[in-house]
């Protein structure tokens, strides 16, 4: 999905958006509807315009710049002209250019420097938001188009909780989820949308009691299925060596192959070393990561438990 789109998006759901990056309060707002206009003689259309019915509310043309273009102001300017020249409204207008960093700027031609001295065009840099303290969850979302990567997932998650912890329409809070979903799918191409919308909500998911209960059946499961494999290779075993010890030993093997099988399916792949270890583990230790594995949100996370907890050889 394109930047533009997203932020048409967000402009669309919170029409306090824009009021809040330019430092005015967000209920000016009120009486506007977001829009997208076409200027026909170029075919040209703005990532968005906010217009209201009262007249005396100014129509605010706004533009997102992710990339370098040293004919910005003269497109954007040139194209606010022709809009007016073209629909003739009875409102005044103002402008917001928005900059993902001010390094994208090529800077002001001195031909328009006084609509940027009289804020009739106003420019936003988005890589400043981090250094105000007061941001709102809407301004928290935009934050995160920009953020790196090693940082947007646990970013997305608070922007969740967030959400979660506000008294809000349902269908708003829907419609603000999948703006974040939206956002780390334009960040996370690799990723599915369902991938990531269990990566949100996972922390917050292992705390109901609904988890809780899966949590314990697939538990159960697992156990269930390594007595059940543990039980036809002690079986064999035993018939071989005629020894109760091979009942016991196939129960633990059937124990581990079953570990290992479930773990395949949550990661895909584990490590020849990790498989090692837990043919180590005894029974005790097995259980113990039959418990935990609901715990892991990689693989990452086995490795570390296995340091701790495994067995050495």
């Amino acid at each position: 999905m394109r930047t533009d789109t997203l932020f048409y998006q967000l402009f669309q759901t919170f029409h306090g958006l824009l009021f809040e990056l330019i430092d005015e309060p967000a209920s000016n707002a009120e009486g506007y509807d977001f829009v997208s206009v076409e200027v026909k003689e170029k075919a040209f259309r703005f990532d968005g315009i906010f217009l209201a019915a009262d007249v005396e509310k100014p129509i605010y043309f706004v533009e997102v710049q992710f990339q370098k273009n040293p004919d910005f102001y003269w497109s954007f300017v040139g194209e606010i002209f022709l809009y007016l020249s073209q629909y003739k409204p009875l409102q005044d207008w103002k402008a917001v250019a928005v900059f993902a960093d001010r390094n994208l700027d090529e800077g002001i031609p001195r031909q328009f420097h006084e609509l940027f001295v009289s804020q009739r065009i106003r420019c936003v840099y988005l890589d400043t938001l981090r250094d105000r303290s007061d941001n709102s969850l809407e301004v928290g979302i935009v934050e995160l188009i920009i953020a790196d990567e090693s940082v947007t997932l646990d970013m997305a998650r608070d922007l969740v909780r967030e959400l979660r912890n506000r008294e809000r329409e349902a269908t708003v809070s829907q419609k603000t989820v999948e703006l974040i979903v939206d956002v780390l799918l334009n960040k996370f191409n690799n990723l599915s949308r369902k991938e990531i919308e269990t990566m949100l909500t996972f922390d917050e998911l292992k705390q109901s009691r609904l988890f809780q209960e899966l949590a314990a059946d697939y538990s159960r499961e697992v156990r269930l299925e390594a007595r059940l494999e543990g039980k036809k290779i002690g079986e064999k075993i035993g018939e071989k060596r005629g020894e109760k010890r091979g009942e016991i030993k196939g129960k633990l093997q059937g124990k581990q192959e079953s570990v290992l099988r479930v773990l395949k399916r949550r990661f895909k792949r584990v490590s020849a070393e990790s498989r090692a270890k837990i043919n180590h583990l005894p029974e005790s230790k097995l259980n113990d990561l039959i418990d935990a594995i609901f715990d892991f949100k990689s693989v990452a996370d086995l490795t570390a438990w296995l340091k701790v907890h495994g067995v050495d050889r």
